[in-house]
């Protein structure tokens, strides 16, 4: 049973069928090109920290920030979570644990 707002595709006409058409191949074409960018970040990653030893996952941080120029937003996000971190998660915040578990 078709959901409202929807139509059936008896209802399209033929023009409408070959839109439809038209923008199902262009999607799968963009997924397959997406596909492929994706294989290559993959074979380059793994090509990198094999010839000079860096972590794949810190390659794919530079490259992520990098790519969005987000390096001073990451590092106040950053200094941020070491903050937050070391005062609720390490011996820097049990004074504070100690102070008002009273």
């Amino acid at each position: 049973m078709a959901k409202k707002g929807f139509v059936s595709i008896n209802s399209l006409s033929t023009e409408d069928r070959h839109t439809l058409k038209r923008a199902i191949i262009e999607l799968n074409d963009s997924m397959t090109r997406i596909s492929a960018e994706n294989d290559l970040q993959k074979d380059v990653l793994a090509e990198v920290a094999e010839r000079v030893g860096v972590d794949k996952k810190l390659v794919r941080r530079l490259a992520k920030t990098y790519y969005k120029s987000s390096f001073n937003n990451d590092v106040e996000q950053n200094r941020y979570f070491e903050e937050f971190y070391s005062v609720l998660l390490t011996n820097q915040g049990n004074n504070y644990e100690s102070e008002n578990t009273n």
